[in-house]
This record gives structure tokens, sequence and C-alpha cells, in this order.
């Protein structure tokens, strides 16, 4: 019995999370995280994505303070990042 749940369990992570979910962020880079951020710092990322979205997809980056949204935040739109592996 075990092992039949643990088969349907892969089966069902592998049909689940396999399908559509092609696309990726990784080696993210950013400066050592300061404990807060003063009103107008900037902090800049850097990242590797790949998508298959022919159309080309939007990356966000936005505060979160305590799990929500950081109150009084500014930050700018997303451009378009073209398909394929790029940084």
């Amino acid at each position: 019995m075990k092992k039949q749940v643990l088969i349907f369990a892969i089966l069902f992570a592998l049909l689940f999370f396999g399908v559509g979910y092609t696309d990726y962020i990784t080696n993210i880079q950013m400066p050592p995280s300061p404990v807060t951020l003063q009103l107008g710092q900037q902090l800049n990322v850097n990242f590797d994505y790949f998508t298959t979205n022919a159309g080309g997809v939007r990356i966000f980056v936005r505060p979160v303070t305590n799990g929500a949204p950081s109150p009084d935040y500014g930050a700018h739109g997303s451009p378009l990042y073209p398909a394929g592996i790029n940084s």
C-alpha cells in the first residue's frame, strides 16, 4: 500500500507540476540584504531565465515585509523579456 501511494504521488507530481511549468529563473544575484532600505534607495537584481513563451515574459521583483507587500514601495514596470535563455 505504501508503495502504491508513493507511486501515485510521484505520478501526480509529474503530471501536475510537469505540464506547462517549463519557465524558470535561476542565478539570482543581489547585494547582501540590509534589514531595511531607505526611502528612495535602489536595489538592482540580476538573474538568468528561460521561457518557451513565444511572446516573451515580464518579470517583476517586489519588496515583501512579513509576507505581505511592503507599504509605500516604488517600482518600475517590467520590460518584455524575449523567449529563450537570457540574462
